[in-house]
């Protein structure tokens, strides 16, 4: 995999990631690819799935209200990307350069 990627991301993985992938994160992520092995996972998808999805239900709203669309917007600012009057998402940063002001009816 290392040699698949950047020098510079490389050198991130190396000096950065220690710190942020620590031993608890890690047990964390083999007991979810365990659940997920196991077919765990995917039942409690399937049951939840199904009418009234009283869980997921909880777990929505509190997700759409994240911080990281706020995040993009500041991004988008500081990168002179925003346009009056319209919701820009990260996902949108290459079509904010690309489209003209007006086209706001294009935005996702």
């Amino acid at each position: 995999m290392r040699k698949l990627i950047s020098d510079t991301a490389r050198w991130g993985e190396l000096t950065v990631g220690p710190r942020i992938i620590d031993r608890t994160v890690q047990k964390q992520m083999k007991s979810a690819l365990q659940k997920i092995r196991s077919g765990q996972f995917a039942r409690e998808f399937i049951r939840e799935m199904k009418p009234p999805r009283t869980r997921y239900a909880q777990l929505l709203p509190g997700r759409r209200k994240a911080s990281n669309r706020k995040g993009g917007r500041a991004i988008a600012r500081n990168d002179g990307l925003a346009r009056e009057n319209v919701n820009l998402r990260p996902c949108c940063a290459l079509a904010a350069r690309l489209l003209p002001a007006k086209s706001s009816e294009f935005w996702l």
